[in-house]
């Protein structure tokens, strides 16, 4: 089944010279019939329908392999995502979202009552992974005012190396997690 939907050759059959990945199309299993079936989403032009009979085939049979088609396809895609997320881009993305995240974990322990300084204080603390360094560089900075200057840029640039790093493990993670959950995926479909 995997000959009908897995990409075609490229360098047989290049994309820039109008070859596509051939798309199959089964019958409407949600409307129950297992006899017909209408083609949406298609450009004008000609086409070349093949049509197999899968005898014996039950609408649960078919369901289980177009889920395990869909898999597979996610799976793939989880790889492509994987391999952006580390990319420079990628990487920048994520450091630019936890930084935020520190940032606003910050404040929110700034402006905290008292009630509520050691939940927000923890918070802070487990975003920056407990790091001990960043906690003396702020007290450093909050020594200064929270003015520019030497301890805010130790401040900052310590959080950019932290979150730098944070980004590159967890996309690392994610690249290793997506190549291990591809064959199997793969394996299921085939």
């Amino acid at each position: 089944m995997s000959q009908l939907t897995d990409p075609l050759d490229p360098e047989k059959f290049p994309e820039d010279e109008g070859w596509t990945t051939p798309a199959w199309q089964v019958s409407d299993l949600e409307a129950g019939t297992m006899s017909s079936s209408v083609f949406t989403g298609l450009r004008a032009g000609w086409y070349q329908v093949a049509v197999r009979a899968m005898e014996g085939v039950s609408a649960a049979d078919m369901q289980e392999l177009l889920d395990a088609y869909a898999d597979m396809r996610g799976a793939e895609q989880r790889v492509k995502d994987a391999e952006a997320g580390l990319t420079s881009a990628g990487l920048n993305a994520a450091a630019a979202e936890k930084l935020r995240q520190i940032r606003e974990a910050l404040q929110t322990w700034q402006t905290a009552s008292e009630a509520e300084q050691a939940a927000a204080w923890a918070r802070y603390l487990a975003l920056i992974d407990n790091s001990t360094e960043i906690p003396e560089l702020l007290e450093a900075w909050e020594a200064d005012g929270y003015e520019e200057g030497d301890a805010k840029e130790a401040y900052d640039a310590a959080v950019d190396a932290l979150t730098m790093s944070q980004a590159r493990a967890e996309a690392e993670a994610e690249k290793a997690a997506a190549d291990e959950a591809l064959p199997l995926a793969i394996e299921k479909y085939e």
